[in-house]
């Protein structure tokens, strides 16, 4: 994703792989501009129990582990 100039209009455009397959997840945009993936399933339907950030202009997400309680 990035915004044009103008301000005007909005692209998306493909980004990095994430570093594990993952479907059913939530997305959100954090304050500092990063974007959160978490949870979700992986391939089998297995539950994750991780969560991957990607700051835009990055070529690559990051990830953490989540904590369970």
């Amino acid at each position: 994703y990035r915004q044009e100039p103008s301000g005007a209009s909005a692209v998306f455009e493909p980004g990095p792989l994430l570093n594990a397959a993952r479907m059913g997840h939530n997305a959100a945009l954090l304050a500092d501009g990063r974007v959160i993936l978490l949870g979700g399933h992986g391939p089998g339907f297995v539950s994750l129990a991780t969560a991957e950030t990607w700051r835009p202009g990055s070529a690559a997400f990051s990830t953490l582990q989540m904590r369970h309680s």
